[in-house]
């Protein structure tokens, strides 16, 4: 129903401007074609080709980037129309890793496991090739054996016991 409204308005609006153009020595705009043809076709268009040279570049990097696909995307299409407008570089790829943000954020976290995985294996397995190295096996102190000790060396241990010192072997 608000649609005859608007419908209706519109109309009842182009009838006083027109009732009211002779009076104010305006003549009404010719009505424009329907069917106007483009200035340049897409293939002709410098902006066109200038993407269409990104897109080459960015299918290096993203080798899933369709470009007609991404196109079909209204939101897309606008982004880059807009990144375009400003004249922003790279304007393409700025307009492809916004739209697939999530998916290549999680693309570049499973790279970073992979490799994370890759280099503590490889760790673990360069750890356990590598030979003992001198000293590095746990400190071995030797106690006297009393069986073997010299008379010299039974006087002294006394002589530490006398003293208050305690004496384990």
């Amino acid at each position: 129903m608000e649609d005859n409204t608007t419908q209706t308005q519109a109309e009842s609006l182009e009838a006083a401007a027109e009732a009211a153009a002779p009076e104010a020595g305006m003549t009404p705009p010719a009505p424009q074609e329907e069917a106007a043809a483009p200035a340049n076709e897409p293939a002709e268009d410098p902006a066109w080709q200038a993407i269409t040279r990104e897109a080459a570049a960015l299918r290096e990097d993203y080798p899933t980037f369709d470009l007609a696909a991404e196109m079909a995307d209204p939101q897309f299409g606008m982004l880059l129309a807009t990144l375009n407008g400003l004249g922003w570089p790279d304007a393409l790829r700025t307009a492809y890793q916004a739209a697939h943000h999530e998916q290549i954020m999680a693309s570049v976290l499973g790279y970073a496991v992979a490799q994370a995985r890759t280099r503590v294996a490889d760790s673990i397995r360069s750890g356990q090739a590598r030979p003992t190295e001198t000293g590095s096996g746990a400190a071995v102190t030797a106690a006297p054996d009393p069986t073997r000790m010299t008379a010299r060396q039974i006087e002294d241990v006394r002589r530490r016991v006398l003293r208050g010192e305690r004496v384990s072997f």
